[in-house]
């Protein structure tokens, strides 16, 4: 969260949109919580390093990571960061948005 603070205070404009189980977030989120460019999505299930891509693909729908690639693919973002699981990030990018021509 650190890295969403400083970006906020570089880029006054800047918003963020921020998914995953708020009780998990915990005390880390309280720095830009309640800053009008933050929004929190919930979501249900978490995709871990270990979840094979299949799987997080086909039965991880409730993750935070499937929720994000859902708001860039109905232009509601514009972009991702995630520092979580990339075999699962690129299998549901690639099955939801799709390939660059």
């Amino acid at each position: 969260m650190q890295g969403i603070a400083l970006a906020l205070e570089e880029i006054p404009d800047l918003e963020i949109v921020l998914t995953g189980n708020k009780a998990s977030l915990g005390n880390e989120i309280a720095p830009i919580e309640n800053r009008s460019c933050t929004e929190i999505l919930p979501t249900e299930q978490v995709i871990t390093m270990h979840d094979k891509s299949r799987d997080a693909l086909l039965k991880k729908k409730q993750s935070s990571m499937h929720k994000t690639i859902e708001l860039v693919k109905d232009d509601y973002d514009k972009g991702i960061v995630t520092a979580g699981n990339t075999g699962s990030y690129m299998a549901i990018s690639i099955f939801t948005l799709g390939r660059i021509k």
